[in-house]
């Protein structure tokens, strides 16, 4: 078996999301395996901070993530570890984690990718500067990690000569230590008892679809059901646009922005239904994380969704975009609590099953093996 580690592991994301969420999780997992590794991250980040808590092996840069220094600090990082593998997870790293890596010639080159990003990122500028760091990648002798099937197919398509050089590593979960204490949401958002308690977890950008829930909701009030509560965990840079939203439709009563949110399952236990109305998105942590509780989940039909969520059986999916599709099954939950605790416990079941810990770490170092591709 060829050697795994030290790995160097590259995050220099701002806000705390789902490449976040995957690094510390393989931080745990490569810690409780006595894998040698560090986290190199921004400082006073919510994942730098949550590494410190952890007890986990972290290096910190006080530079902006579109510094080149930092690329000059992975290769003196790298070789004070005595790296064997850089795991770059978001795009800045993927560049700096390039130029590091064609200076070191280290064996394994690992890039994560967690999005389409000509689709999370449809302005031009944008998608060539995202789509950039990963043929920059790519030229750079490093191989891919794929969280689901659709950036699978969109990474083989586009960025890679052989299939080979894709792995694919679905996003998955650890098991909850302990029982969840759920968080009085209509406490903290001042609203009464009973109707059905919404919520989204994410980043409050367009591309997660916030708005498709607000004109849903009006719709449903605008027929005299008024009992949707809506809360929203999350930060983003669309938020005063999304507030304006609301004030605009007369929802200020009804929709609640709770802020960042360090306990999600807390948050989690305490809805009814957790809604992911996105444009775009591969295989979001926060769905897996509600079925693993248990908590039902309405989604826009989107293939990273379609592929875990079976509409009816695990998961209640719409089509996406459609604001009068997703008002019509909002409705029709809202009214059938027993089918709503089904769909639930029948998504625990098959995460439980299909989306563990071991299995996603046992494909992350697959890749992180594969040396030969990395020349």
């Amino acid at each position: 078996m060829k050697t795994i580690g030290p790995v160097l592991i590259v995050c220099f994301s701002r806000s705390f999301g789902g490449a976040d969420v995957r690094v510390l999780q393989t931080a745990r997992w490569l810690a409780s395996q006595n894998i040698s590794y560090v986290v190199a991250v921004l400082e006073g980040t919510t994942l730098h901070q949550r590494l410190r808590e952890e007890g986990l092996s972290a290096r910190a840069f006080r530079f902006a993530r579109g510094d080149p220094r930092l690329a000059l600090e992975l290769v003196k990082l790298a070789r004070k570890e005595r790296s064997r593998v850089i795991d770059a997870h978001n795009m800045q790293s993927q560049y700096w984690a390039a130029l590091a890596g064609r200076v070191l010639r280290l064996p394994s080159r690992v890039a994560t990718v967690h999005s389409v990003y000509r689709q999370t990122h449809p302005d031009f500028p944008r998608r060539h500067l995202h789509e950039g760091a990963l043929r920059f990648c790519a030229r750079s002798g490093f191989c891919f990690i794929a969280v689901n099937h659709v950036v699978d197919g969109y990474l083989k398509r586009h960025f890679v000569r052989a299939s080979s050089q894709v792995v694919l590593s679905q996003n998955g979960l650890e098991p909850l230590t302990a029982s969840v204490r759920a968080h009085d949401l209509r406490q903290a958002a001042g609203w009464p008892t009973g109707g059905i308690l919404l919520g989204t977890v994410g980043r409050l950008e367009t591309v997660k679809g916030h708005r498709h829930l607000f004109t849903a909701i009006s719709h449903l009030k605008k027929k005299g059901l008024t009992d949707l509560r809506l809360y929203i965990a999350g930060t983003g840079r669309d938020e005063a646009a999304l507030r304006a939203q609301v004030h605009s439709l007369g929802l200020e009563d009804q929709v609640y922005f709770g802020g960042f949110q360090t306990d999600i399952p807390a948050v989690l236990a305490g809805l009814d239904l957790l809604c992911q109305p996105s444009d775009s998105e591969a295989l979001p942590y926060s769905v897996l994380e509600a079925c693993r509780q248990a908590v039902p989940v309405l989604a826009s039909d989107l293939p990273g969704i379609t592929s875990v969520l079976k509409d009816g059986e695990t998961g209640f999916v719409f089509e996406g975009g459609n604001d009068s599709a997703l008002a019509r099954y909002l409705e029709c939950l809202r009214e059938n609590a027993n089918k709503r605790h089904t769909v639930g416990v029948a998504a625990q079941a098959m995460v439980l099953r299909d989306f563990g810990i071991d299995r996603m770490m046992e494909s992350t170092l697959a890749a992180y093996r594969g040396d030969s591709l990395a020349r």
